[in-house]
């Protein structure tokens, strides 16, 4: 488990990495910033999915358990 969080988190830093290179780029060759905002859009969108599938697993003491001892709500 802990090795699979690590690659999600290896993985969406080397996705957003290149989509930062991409955007800088695109600003460069005077296109705008359209790409990276779509992209960390669709980032985001993904990792909100991930967390309510894993949040549906858990039973309501479990989520305040989690909650508690993390900072960010699940």
């Amino acid at each position: 488990m802990l090795l699979a969080a690590m690659a999600l988190c290896a993985g969406a830093a080397l996705v957003l990495s290149f989509l930062h290179w991409k955007d800088w780029k695109a600003r460069k060759q005077g296109q705008g910033a359209g790409p990276m905002k779509r992209a960390l859009t669709a980032l985001l969108t993904a990792l909100n999915k991930l967390r309510n599938r894993f949040r549906r697993k858990l039973t309501p003491g479990e989520i305040h358990r989690l909650e508690q001892r993390s900072r960010t709500p699940l």
